[in-house]
């Protein structure tokens, strides 16, 4: 059965061009895979693509696992999770938390449905392609489709090392650092590269779904980052206090995201 949502398509809101998170989308990479002749010949299916937007509300669903959906998005703004539901509990197990830029939606089973469920966690904005282009476009273009698979590569990485075997101090650690240097590549008014301070919409309840913990256990291990002087929080802002120190703690490469420490980091 296809996804019933509670979203709305509207027309773009900005045009591409002008565009904030373009650099650090999929689509970009996808206009600096074509050649100029592969341009103009797929610029009619190219301007298919992008002609509606969806407005998301705050918690709430854009597609559920196990359903079929018509439309692969690039989240322009706000935040979201990609998730799958633990079996028979209202669980779940958090995949990825998605920021502007991530391409999403166009994995599906072999029998065409959704692998997962996706989400909003504040109001989002996102841009809605129909699947029947984007594929088209992937089937005829062998280097949209590398594009594709490499930006998967790198989110597939972070994905296993995050699920890896860890103690609980240290998968926070991961999830803190990875959202930090994902934030601080997007160069958005996300985060304050001075203080080291990003706008953090994610609950103990987010975090618990995303490492396998309690809340309790979460927010024991919040505390003893916030005593030994890592992080502080304050009214959902986070601020990274020892970006070095969590970086161990947490076995976190910061080249993974292709972005460096910042230049007052300890060495």
């Amino acid at each position: 059965m296809r996804t019933k949502t509670n979203i709305d398509l509207i027309p773009p809101r900005d045009d591409c061009e002008q565009c904030l998170v373009r650099k650090t989308a999929f689509c970009d990479r996808m206009f600096k895979a074509l050649d100029d002749d592969e341009l103009k010949e797929k610029q009619e299916l190219i301007l298919k693509l992008r002609d509606k937007q969806v407005l998301v509300p705050a918690r709430s669903s854009i597609y559920r696992e196990g359903e079929r959906h018509d439309y692969i998005y690039t989240w322009h703004s706000g935040w979201g999770v990609l998730f799958k539901s633990v079996k028979n509990t209202d669980k779940r197990q958090i995949l990825q938390f998605i920021l502007p830029g991530d391409l999403i939606g166009f994995e599906t089973t072999a029998n065409g449905v959704m692998p997962h469920s996706a989400g909003a966690l504040n109001e989002a904005v996102l841009c809605a392609y129909p699947r029947k282009q984007f594929e088209e476009l992937l089937a005829t273009s062998p280097r949209v489709s590398s594009a594709l698979l490499n930006m998967k590569s790198q989110t597939l990485e972070l994905c296993q090392r995050q699920l890896g075997r860890k103690t609980a101090k240290e998968r926070i650690s991961f999830v803190l650092m990875g959202l930090y240097y994902r934030i601080l590549s997007l160069r958005t008014c996300f985060h304050d590269n001075v203080t080291k301070t990003i706008a953090l919409p994610i609950t103990q309840e987010d975090m618990g779904d995303a490492t396998g913990l309690t809340n309790v256990h979460v927010n024991r291990i919040y505390k003893e980052l916030t005593d030994e002087k890592l992080i502080s929080w304050d009214n959902k802002l986070l601020t990274i206090l020892d970006e070095e120190r969590l970086c161990e703690i947490a076995d976190f490469n910061p080249a993974m995201i292709h972005v460096q420490p910042t230049s007052h980091t300890r060495r």
